[in-house]
């Protein structure tokens, strides 16, 4: 479990995780955004389309399924906090976070 606070303006990297996440919006206004692989391996690259863009206020709760790319952020150039709960694999490790570089639209490659 983790408290995450985005500043003004900031948002994560383009990512997933290996078993689901929760988040429980704590303050502020965010966006969550969610993609969908077309194309293509992480290391060589991926075509990627976004499939959601939802809005985030305090009191939202949020499930991300695994191996979903997304990023959060903060919404309008306002603050943003919430807690993320990731849950763990089915053999009980704890899920590892994928990252990647993007260009939020059309490309992602896996950031080693």
């Amino acid at each position: 479990m983790y408290m995450v606070t985005f500043q003004k303006g900031a948002k994560t990297k383009l990512h997933y995780h290996e078993s689901g996440q929760i988040l429980m919006v704590t303050e502020g206004s965010g966006t969550l955004v969610m993609y969908k692989k077309i194309d293509g391996s992480g290391k060589t690259g991926l075509k990627i389309r976004r499939i959601t863009k939802t809005s985030l206020k305090k009191g939202d709760v949020v499930y991300i399924p695994k191996h979903t790319l997304h990023l959060h952020g903060s919404k309008n150039k306002k603050k943003f906090s919430h807690i993320a709960i990731n849950s763990h694999t089915s053999t009980g490790r704890e899920a590892k976070t994928i990252w990647f570089d993007s260009d939020f639209e059309t490309f992602a490659r896996k950031i080693d």
